[in-house]
């Protein structure tokens, strides 16, 4: 019984946040503030992570770009039988993107990318009537990904990366015949790949297509059980293994100039989540009984728009929107995900210094759909909303 810690991560930071899932969209503050689009259109050295063909079509030798964020989630939890409700106090979440190309020729580039895709909290108290299956999870995930992109010809490009995953996490819930167990990794690893490819078919059109593959993190821990006086019960400790997976995801984009000062775009995400069927703790001392919950995420679309214009050679502003549909059914809804169907409107814009540095700020709104649940396995049941503010600001640097 292997499979989860990652998975549990990501449940987590998506959950209370922004994504259908668990994964944190947001690599780029350019893209963010445009619907986070980008596979079609090239800002600088982010497309290592939007799409990596497009490092080869970028004008300068160099080009570096990062960027932080700063994410405030809150989740409702409403109990349908007494009208009680319960709010998360989750700590302000900060993940952050760092990427470096360099152009080897004219059609061959080179790029590293690092970034945060899983990082956030989620703290639902040690107070509130679902305790026994969460009190509160933090996770720390980075991916590294080496790039490499070659402009085939005038019209098409192509790139690949490998990516290397590596995070920790912790979380805490009631422990029936005690007080609290605790669960910790340092560590959690994982391979994948980024494969991208992009099109220019005519001089104000650009087609961009981007495939990042499953990555199976492999995590080990150690349990930790407390009384409710705070005294740990050496008898109950114990140590786990999980695997952890997290979802592929085909990326289509189209973007439209009509004008040298605007650039329209569209991309369509679809999530393969389906390979998320349980969340499994293996416990090897056996002190701890395995434990096993059902799942069951289902396949997802989101839909993104986003548009930029030159209002001259120093100003730039951003507007976008997208829609980004829950994987989690509600017959297994769960808390340390509380991942809803997202509605979000982003804002940005960009100061354009005459040497190729540029500084960028976005401002994004997500509103999440109330839902109702029952969870057929623990017959946990209620209502749920969620509303996410983020903050986000950068810089690049093309020379």
């Amino acid at each position: 019984m292997r499979k989860t810690l990652l998975t549990l991560m990501c449940v987590g930071s998506m959950i209370t946040t922004y994504a259908g899932g668990f994964r944190v969209s947001l690599q780029g503050i350019k893209q963010a503030a445009m619907g986070h689009t980008g596979v079609a259109v090239v800002h600088d050295a982010s497309s290592a992570f939007f799409n990596p063909a497009g490092l080869a079509l970028i004008d300068s030798k160099w080009s570096v770009s990062a960027g932080v964020f700063g994410i405030s989630a809150e989740a409702n939890y409403q109990n349908r039988l007494d009208g009680s409700s319960y709010n998360t106090d989750n700590s302000l979440g900060t993940p952050f993107s760092l990427y470096v190309s360099h152009k080897l020729s004219d059609k061959l580039a080179v790029g590293l990318g690092v970034y945060t895709p899983y990082g956030n909290t989620v703290d639902w108290g040690n107070d509130w009537p679902g305790q026994a299956l969460i009190r509160d999870i933090s996770l720390q995930a980075f991916f590294i990904q080496p790039t490499i992109s070659y402009k085939l010809n005038d019209w098409a490009s192509v790139g690949a990366g490998l990516i290397y995953a590596t995070g920790g996490v912790e979380l805490n819930r009631a422990f029936v015949a005690a007080g609290n167990v605790n669960l910790k990794s340092d560590s959690a690893d994982g391979i994948g790949y980024n494969l991208g490819l992009m099109l220019k078919p005519h001089e104000k059109v650009q087609i961009g297509v981007n495939y990042r593959s499953e990555v199976k993190m492999e995590a080990e821990g150690d349990a930790k059980v407390t009384s409710n006086q705070g005294t740990e019960l050496p008898g109950l400790a114990d140590t786990w293994k999980a695997d952890l997976p997290l979802s592929a995801e085909l990326t289509f984009g189209i973007a439209y100039m009509p004008t040298d000062k605007w650039t329209l775009e569209f991309d369509l995400n679809y999530a393969f989540w389906d390979s998320y069927k349980s969340l499994d703790f293996d416990f090897i001392q056996g002190n701890l009984p395995d434990s096993s919950s059902v799942r069951d995420y289902e396949n997802t679309f989101i839909y993104r728009i986003g548009a930029s214009y030159d209002f001259n050679d120093r100003w730039t502003g951003r507007l976008g929107a997208y829609y980004d549909e829950t994987p989690s059914p509600d017959a297994y809804f769960s808390p340390e995900t509380p991942t809803v169907d997202n509605r979000a409107l982003t804002s940005g814009v960009t100061y354009n210094f005459k040497n190729g540095f540029s500084i960028d700020g976005t401002y994004m709104f997500l509103s999440g759909k109330e839902r109702s649940f029952t969870n057929v396995e623990t017959g946990w049941a209620g209502d749920l909303k969620a509303t996410t503010h983020i903050f986000g600001l950068g810089a690049s640097y093309n020379f």
